[in-house]
């Protein structure tokens, strides 16, 4: 393996990586918005 094909592995492994961790905070961020409102109207119906 000569060293352009190394680089162009890393980046393809680095982008993989990169979109997992993208789609995990898109699959999280709807429901912690929401308990992050929902925990703040309850503090301020208390």
């Amino acid at each position: 393996m000569n060293i352009k094909n190394a680089r162009v592995f890393a980046l393809t492994l680095s982008i993989n990586r990169f979109s997992k961790d993208q789609q995990v905070v898109d699959e999280l961020l709807p429901a912690t918005f929401f308990d992050t409102i929902q925990i703040l109207l309850m503090v301020l119906g208390s």
